[in-house]
């Protein structure tokens, strides 16, 4: 369980776009995250904000299954 977990906030570490890399920071690994969260501290409205999360955790679930 501890390498899954590495290799999940690894893979947030190694996403190019800062706002993506952040917005699922705020989302999965900050504590009291969620997705509220993650949208509210943005600053985007709320189709930037989902446009953006969905680029954002295609990347991510792809780094992830890349390290396996």
């Amino acid at each position: 369980m501890e390498l899954y977990c590495q290799r999940v906030t690894n893979a947030i570490d190694s996403i190019r776009d800062e706002r993506q890399a952040n917005l699922l920071r705020n989302e999965f690994v900050v504590a009291d995250g969620s997705q509220r969260v993650a949208y509210e501290l943005s600053g985007l409205s709320k189709s930037q904000y989902y446009v953006i999360r969905k680029q954002a955790m295609r990347e991510w679930l792809q780094l992830i299954n890349q390290h396996k």
